[in-house]
């Protein structure tokens, strides 16, 4: 995502030097959604968001930042609302991030794992009980540590107020990454005890795949996608519950109109645990970045 710099300035400060940056990237999708898991089917769909980030370079090299986000989405309702998020502090040092407060949480950033999925213009399969990022209203106080360094990552994040923590480690080598997440979730949240995933790249296709573990059930995953042509991507995807036997699958189209621009349809059919029945949701739309 492109960047638009509102301010780059170096001060002078005794025998070093210290660097402030300011940013904001924009994000914004609109368009039309069909969910028969809804009393109204048919809706109007659309987002818009900014997050703003902003650094400080002290003399020692540690980077100092924070970032927050203002959006404005409807999901199905008639109005619209617009929110700011609760921020995020961070200190970056070569390759080790601390991060304090709405934080990236680990299995919400898991390399491969099912939710990270995105089929459709709204992404169709989403995180289960685990903690996530918010992008809207409060947030749970949350500490992350990241460390990344020739090809291996570890990302743990531990939640104040629920005392949960989850842990991801991942390592990428030959084009392919392999990942393994736990957590210690309460199972009354319905959230996965451990994933297991890899993917890559073989020829004109990239995949991930992977094995969700809950307390009492598992879900398989695949996900993959190729071009066609020089502008438009195709991408599915297919699940299976194996305690209720049910599979999930979904497909979508996204054509690059460029400048960051693309048109989006995807159609997915999934079980729904808590429905405790099947149902198909689709939407077309499009997506811009800034």
């Amino acid at each position: 995502m492109k960047k638009i710099l509102f301010a780059s300035t170096a001060l002078a400060l005794t025998a070093g030097a210290a660097a402030a940056e300011t940013s904001i990237a924009g994000y914004g999708r609109f368009g039309v959604v069909y969910d028969e898991s809804r009393a109204d089917e048919t809706y109007i769909e659309q987002r818009f968001q900014l997050t703003f980030t902003g650094t400080t370079t002290a003399d020692n090299g540690l980077v100092f930042g924070g970032k927050m986000r203002i959006r404005s989405q409807e999901s199905g309702d008639v109005t619209l609302d617009s929110t700011a998020n609760a921020a995020q502090m961070f200190i970056k040092t070569g390759g080790l991030t601390l991060q304090v407060g709405n934080v990236d949480w680990a299995m919400d950033n898991m390399p491969g794992a099912s939710f990270n999925t995105t089929i459709g213009l709204q992404n169709f399969e989403g995180p289960a009980g685990i903690s996530a990022y918010s992008s809207r209203g409060s947030s749970n106080t949350g500490v992350a540590l990241i460390y990344s360094m020739a090809g291996f990552t570890g990302h743990i994040s531990y939640d104040v107020n629920t005392d949960d923590v989850d842990g991801v480690i991942s390592y990428e080598t030959g084009g392919y990454t392999f990942a393994l997440g736990l957590s210690d979730y309460d199972d009354a949240l319905g959230a996965p005890e451990w994933i297991l995933t890899a993917g890559g790249t073989v020829g004109m296709f990239d995949f991930s795949a992977g094995y969700t573990g809950y307390d009492d059930y598992g879900f398989w995953s695949v996900y993959g996608g190729t071009d066609v042509g020089a502008a438009t991507k195709v991408r599915g995807f297919l699940g299976y519950d194996d305690d209720a036997e049910e599979w999930a699958y979904g497909a979508d189209v996204a054509h690059d109109l460029g400048g960051g621009a693309a048109l989006k349809a995807g159609v997915f059919d999934k079980y729904s645990r808590s429905l405790g029945d099947r149902y198909t949701e689709a939407d077309l739309g499009v997506t811009f970045s800034f």
